[in-house]
């Protein structure tokens, strides 16, 4: 039985009926076609800028949202790691993680901690507190907003674009609310929005708060999942040139594969028309398969845009080099 799982992920026990759903990309959003040729115009007119940005410029941080999964022993990971040293483990193999922990509260210790265990290049994609997004509904949450901003530097150089997962009943009637929490968001941190209220994706509410982000240089998160095809809105946002992918997978099954040729495709095709920065998360039900998924993605993304990132490295595949 296809039963839906946590937003929209489906557990393909019966991989007939996952074989039905049509999981291709849709086309570009308008705005998003709008979004670039703004870019093109404004490198244009600036003589600073080039005039379009070279293999240099692309940056693609693939990442997964645990580092502390069992699955990864054994797998990436010595056999006789120690959990406290899974972080300096996990980076080794990707160059960034969704960092889910200060959904739940920040300790500025464990920040540093956590930040002298990764190298300088390695990127932490904090999840905003839930006091803020679920708690508070970003309503009287400036100074909640100020502390989590202010506590969150302590990653430093390492510190990648800040997540605010909204609830899933925070819909289009509280626009206002979401409109005025951009406009006021603590400037000099870069900051991703996910949206799952449907009515975002079927009114032109969506247009109007994307248009919005695009005015503060926010990034739309863009969700990949197979129960909800109505949040792969494919809308950049961000003047920056940069986005956020969260890919949920089924298992390995073939359509993984198949979703992500389709990405290393458009990514290619965005890339050449000003995209600058890819944040790539996967999820799996087993998250030990991202590895598998990763390296995929990553070889394939590497040939189709000439890029050089490295995927991540099984023991078995360490130990067939010696």
């Amino acid at each position: 039985m296809l039963r839906c799982m946590d937003f929209g992920r489906l557990n393909n026990q019966d991989a007939a009926l996952l074989d039905t759903l049509d999981l291709r990309l849709p086309a570009d959003a308008p705005g998003t076609r709008a979004l670039f040729a703004r870019l093109a115009a404004d490198r244009e007119t600036n003589a600073s800028v080039d005039a379009s940005p070279g293999l240099a410029d692309r940056r693609v941080y693939v990442a997964c949202p645990v580092w502390n999964h069992p699955g990864f022993s054994g797998l990436i990971y010595p056999i006789d790691a120690r959990p406290p040293d899974y972080l300096r483990h996990y980076a080794r193999h990707f160059n960034s993680i969704e960092l889910n922990t200060t959904y739940y509260g920040v300790r500025p210790e464990l920040l540093r901690r956590w930040r002298s265990m990764v190298p300088s290049h390695f990127k932490f994609v904090p999840k905003i507190s839930k006091v803020i997004s679920h708690d508070r509904a970003l309503v009287d949450a400036e100074e909640d907003t100020l502390r989590f901003c202010n506590e969150i530097t302590e990653l430093g150089e390492t510190l990648g674009p800040l997540f605010l997962l909204l609830p899933g009943g925070f819909g289009p009637d509280r626009g206002a609310i979401l409109a005025r929490y951009v406009e006021r968001f603590p400037r000099g941190l870069k900051l991703m929005i996910e949206l799952r209220h449907p009515g975002w994706f079927a009114t032109d509410a969506g247009e109007k708060i994307f248009s919005v982000f695009e005015e503060h240089n926010v990034g739309a998160i863009i969700t990949d999942v197979a129960g909800r095809r109505d949040v792969l809105h494919q809308r950049l946002t961000s003047t920056a040139g940069d986005v956020l992918i969260r890919f949920v997978g089924n298992r390995l099954h073939a359509s993984d594969y198949t979703r992500l040729d389709a990405w290393v495709d458009r990514l290619a095709d965005w890339f050449e028309r000003g995209l600058r920065t890819v944040y790539f998360i996967l999820h799996q039900p087993d998250e030990s398969f991202n590895v598998q998924l990763a390296t995929y993605f990553i070889e394939r993304l590497n040939r189709r845009c000439r890029l050089a990132l490295e995927p991540p490295r099984p023991l078995a595949r360490q130990q067939e080099l010696f």
